[in-house]
């Protein structure tokens, strides 16, 4: 297969950004300006324009605010997407991505109405074309995890896939509901 023939295979979709806020924006949502800099114009067009990448470095997830189709990290896309996936499965629940330092991402479960505790999945070997790997699912102390003063925490487990992690984390969550309405 010639570079010609590879570039029109590989898929399109707009750059995205993943933010030091916890966001994952395309470049129109986010717009020129990163702190005192601003994107050229023509650069910018190029940026708001569906694009082919690498598969091996980023996946397609969707944009927090316009709803577009972009590509961005593996990590950040496999975690967005498990949230678009749990997003309304529970009701009083807080589904959000967190930046875990460094550029780092995490997505974050807990409740609303009282937040004692809080469920974290991190990404791990991301190694096939279709987001298989490693997650590593965890329950934290809500305020050891705001602190970043973790001390302890529990495993609840490990997943192979989105549909595994979804799955695992429904299951931990109804568990949980179940016990704290029986008391």
């Amino acid at each position: 297969m010639n570079e010609d023939t590879q570039e029109t295979t590989r898929p399109k979709a707009l750059p995205g950004i993943w933010t030091p806020w916890a966001t994952v924006l395309c470049y129109d949502a986010h717009g020129p300006k990163f702190h005192d800099k601003t994107i050229p114009a023509d650069d910018f067009a190029r940026l708001c324009t569906p694009q082919t990448f690498d598969p091996e470095w980023n996946r397609i997830t969707i944009c927090d605010e316009t709803g577009q189709r972009i590509f961005v990290r593996v990590d950040v896309a496999i975690l967005n997407n498990l949230r678009h996936k749990l997003d309304g499965a529970f009701a009083n629940m807080d589904i959000g991505l967190s930046q875990t330092g460094g550029m780092c991402s995490a997505l974050e479960i807990h409740p609303t109405n009282d937040p004692k505790w809080i469920i974290c999945i991190t990404d791990g070997e991301i190694d096939s074309d279709d987001d298989t790997g490693s997650f590593l699912i965890c329950r934290y102390d809500f305020d050891e995890w705001n602190d970043g003063e973790i001390k302890t925490w529990h495993t609840i487990g490990t997943a192979t896939s989105i549909n595994e992690a979804a799955d695992l984390i429904s299951v931990h969550m109804f568990v949980q509901l179940t016990q704290n309405r029986q008391r």
